[in-house]
């Protein structure tokens, strides 16, 4: 390898004295051997492609093609870091060679640039081994496997600057000439026509890659420098004062974007300023809270600067995630965190009207792409899962962009209709349903990015499990859900475990709060493996005159489910029967042991809402359970944070039990919410 490297660069520096007599290779023919190089780099073949551009290189130093020996010589420097682990500093001494023989000031710019990335390219390939070793304070070893990061930092910084020094002769170097190296696609060309333009973007990048410990905003500080002038637009940020140096790394990026938004502006490239200050205005979000604070105004500075330009698009495009977001923008500090915030109506309009302006602009899908999040119909049903037989069944809706919905109601096979789609998705595509009714529902949707609220009512007094299926007046999003089940039954129910063998089920009449007494469990079972199955009836518990069946036996094997019935009142869910029961100390029977069960009516509500609970104090003794009446129980609402929401004392029934409401405040953190009573505690998801 270094005998090779020696003969091609022996040969690099005689044609800088002399012209070769060789037929020249033209451009089709050099295109056509980096195709083969690709297809070797495709197929990972890293010493197949170095041959490929060994053979091209030699052809540019005969043909003095500058450009094509420099993408020869990056190519080559790559494959070498990949293939060659002992000799994989030798490109660098070449490339120095290089750089010290040319005296076009375009090729050592270009020189340094790649200078710059393989350091950096070097440090990134061992940065583990490199990283640990002690930093060298102003001494670098002759050996570059010695060097500490901060070695290799420098020298990044150094030759990234170095780079752009001939900045007059680089504005007067059109990037086409050095095609072969750059490779940009027309846009680029287009916006950024110099080689100046084009090196200062490669610095960019290249500086950006120092990952460095410093603290920008402390060092920003103590450079007496306010981190709002960051943000401030381009003419005034070009003269602000930033002097890098190699405790600050990040201020050399800074110094690039002054150098580089000067000239562009300086030569009246308009949208090539603003695509530059939007991209320094991302490299501003690692100062977190100052980027929060000020990118906003900046961006609608911007945009007022620029607004009857086309170009327009790409800075609207940029203010988006700040509508979008209640945490970034002075305008999202009042938490307003409603979901028709003002702000939506703004950013409508303002796409709408870009939109309108510039049709033709070549990105103008960018802010097009986005109207449909902010206006595509939707909706979402909320209300009780179970209601009374007679009582009043009214659901509440909250929708955009839908001004009619026609709701099916179908009832479902008891006792697997509701329930049990929880366990298994697939149960959902077997079920049985049978269509009774279709209710119309018209809707007011004047604006389509505003939210609505509205309701509508449902006639059926009879006991059984329901679902609504719902189709609008426009196309809904086919994968979203919004089949709504409910169960129409005068019973309420919950159980326990009171041991590893032992469940309790109590079912009362869901007004009063009386035991049902002449209710009936049908327990269900389902082996553990067995998913997709039905489970299957085990067996059929009458309860006794408190309301309570008791299931006894080890299940542990299976799944148990159960389900209560009255009469014709078969309208109850199936519901699993958690086995978790924690055995703290061996119980006395003999001694006389008070339990509360809270239970609420849902197991998922949005803030506002209102939590209507029921409890149940009993006592035991002998293994013999009755209610405890006439007591006063204290019941908490805890928020997700396990704060004290609110709390009502309620004295028990002639039954044992108590049934109230929370209504949830908005605002706070959602989350998992509960409700507390001495030991007791029941548990209740609370989601936007």
């Amino acid at each position: 390898m270094k005998k090779t490297l020696l003969i091609i660069f022996t040969l690099l520096i005689a044609m800088t004295h002399q012209a070769q007599n060789k037929n020249t290779m033209d451009n089709k023919d050099y295109n056509n051997l980096w195709q083969q190089v690709e297809e070797m780099e495709k197929k990972s073949l890293p010493k197949s492609a170095s041959e490929i551009v060994n053979t091209i290189l030699k052809q540019a130093i005969t043909d003095k093609n500058s450009p094509q020996v420099i993408k020869s010589l990056i190519h080559q420097g790559k494959y070498d870091l990949a293939i060659d682990a002992e000799n994989d500093t030798l490109m660098f001494h070449n490339l120095k060679q290089m750089l010290a023989t040319t005296n076009d000031v375009v090729e050592q710019s270009v020189i340094n640039s790649m200078l710059a990335e393989l350091y950096l390219q070097y440090y990134n390939k061992d940065r583990w081994s490199i990283y640990h070793r002690t930093q060298l304070a102003d001494f670098v070893p002759a050996d570059m496997k010695e060097w500490t990061k901060n070695n290799f930092f420098d020298k990044v910084v150094t030759h990234a600057n170095a780079s752009l020094t001939a900045q007059a002769e680089l504005e007067q170097t059109e990037v086409k000439t050095y095609k072969a190296v750059v490779n940009l696609k027309r846009e680029s060309r287009e916006f950024y026509p110099t080689m100046f333009d084009f090196l200062a973007l490669r610095a960019l990048d290249i500086l950006k890659g120092v990952d460095s410990d410093q603290d920008l905003s402390r060092a920003l500080s103590k450079a007496g420098i306010d981190k709002k002038a960051l943000f401030a637009p381009s003419n005034e940020f070009v003269e602000l004062f930033i002097q890098p140096d190699s405790t600050n790394y990040n201020f050399h990026v800074f110094a690039v974007y002054q150098k580089l938004l000067s000239s562009l502006q300086r030569r009246g490239l308009d949208k090539s300023v603003v695509l530059v200050e939007l991209d320094k205005m991302n490299y501003l979000r690692r100062l977190d809270s100052a980027y929060k604070l000020y990118a906003f105004d900046a961006l609608q500075a911007m945009l007022d600067e620029w607004k009857d330009k086309d170009f327009s698009v790409e800075i609207i495009n940029e203010m988006i995630p700040f509508y979008e977001t209640q945490e970034v923008g002075g305008f999202m500090r009042e938490k307003e965190g409603v979901r028709n915030h003002p702000k939506t109506k703004e950013l409508y309009n303002l796409l709408q009207n870009t939109i309108a302006v510039f049709p033709n602009y070549e990105r103008i899908n960018l802010l097009k792409n986005k109207l449909p999040s902010i206006t595509n119909p939707v909706f979402s049903v909320e209300g009780e899962k179970s209601f009374t037989i007679l009582g009043e069944k009214q659901l509440g809706l909250n929708y955009k962009n839908i001004k009619q919905l026609k709701v099916k109601l179908y009832s479902i096979s008891i006792p697997f209709g509701i329930e049990y789609d929880y366990y298994s998705r697939t149960q959902l595509k077997n079920e049985k349903k049978i269509f009774i009714k279709e209710i119309t529902v018209p809707l007011k949707s004047d604006e389509p990015y505003t939210f609505y609220e509205d309701s509508f009512k449902v006639s059926i007094n009879e006991p059984g499990a329901y679902k609504l299926e719902f189709d609008a007046d426009v196309q809904l999003d086919p994968n979203a859900s919004s089949d709504y089940y409910f169960s129409v039954s005068d019973l309420a129910s919950f159980a326990r475990s009171t041991s590893d063998t032992m469940r309790e089920i109590f079912v009362v009449n869901r007004s009063t709060g009386k035991p049902a007494t002449n209710a009936k469990v049908n327990i269900y079972q389902r082996a553990n493996r067995a998913r997709d199955t039905n489970p299957v009836l085990l067996k059929t518990i009458p309860v006794n005159s408190s309301g309570l069946a008791v299931l006894e036996g080890d299940t542990k094997d299976y799944t148990l489910y159960y389900h209560a019935v009255v009469g014709n009142d078969n309208g109850l869910p199936l519901t699993g029967i958690n086995y978790n029961y924690y055995q703290r100390a061996e119980p006395d029977k003999n001694e006389k042991k008070e339990t509360i069960s809270i239970f609420t009516d849902r197991s998922l509500y949005r803030p506002g809402q209102v939590v209507h609970f029921k409890a149940i104090v009993a006592s035991s003794k002998d293994d013999k359970h009755k209610p405890t009446t006439d007591k006063k129980i204290e019941l908490v609402l805890l928020d997700a944070n396990r704060q004290e929401v609110a709390k009502q004392t309620l004295t028990t029934n002639e039954f044992g039990s108590v049934g109230g409401e929370f209504v949830l405040p908005q605002g706070l953190l959602t989350g998992s919410f509960s409700i507390k009573s001495v030991d007791s505690q029941i548990y209740f998801q609370v989601e936007e």
